[in-house]
């Protein structure tokens, strides 16, 4: 994967038709980290501070296979 060396924030939140989501934030770094571990796939959102490049999670969530 490339590491995000073209990174660029985009503000979507003013446009009316966007597919269903269970969370977003617009004009803000960040990356996402995929784990997958048996039947339970787990995403976690990361905001990146532009000036330090400090991280934070700022959403997580978990989904088991059927």
């Amino acid at each position: 994967m490339p590491p995000g060396a073209g990174a660029k924030t985009k503000n979507f939140l003013t446009k009316t038709e966007l597919n269903d989501y269970h969370w977003q934030q617009d004009d803000i770094l960040g990356f996402f980290y995929i784990e997958i571990q048996g039947d339970e796939l787990r995403g976690t959102a990361y905001t990146v501070n532009p000036d330090s490049g400090a991280f934070q999670p700022a959403y997580q969530r978990t989904v088991q296979r059927r």
